[in-house]
């Protein structure tokens, strides 16, 4: 079977979708966390971030690459990290903002 150049054959998804959803919990619970009454969200929305953080680097690092060399999903994994990083550090401000109290 003949593909065109740079398509995905056969590459584990597993690891993208797993980036995904926990990108999406996490900016999610990142901006409910701004809410009034529900900082105490962000006290399990920052280890969470950083969760994402760390599945966007086994991504970038170790993760599954297209017919050419290039690494599949690489945009996800770029954006992944990026919102991961900026989420938890906005989260530990808010969490200092509040003087660390639960």
């Amino acid at each position: 079977m003949v593909h065109a150049p740079g398509t995905v054959q056969n590459v584990p998804q597993g690891l993208m979708i797993a980036t995904a959803v926990t990108m999406g919990l996490g900016v999610l619970g990142s901006f409910l966390g701004f809410i009034p009454c529900l900082g105490l969200l962000n006290w399990g929305v920052v280890p969470f971030n950083l969760i994402v953080v760390v599945l966007a680097i086994v991504g970038l690092a170790a993760g599954p690459t297209k017919l050419d060399g290039t690494r599949a999903h690489l945009p996800l994994y770029v954006v992944a990290l990026c919102l991961g990083l900026v989420c938890a550090a906005v989260s530990t401000l808010r969490c200092a903002a509040g003087g660390f109290v639960l």
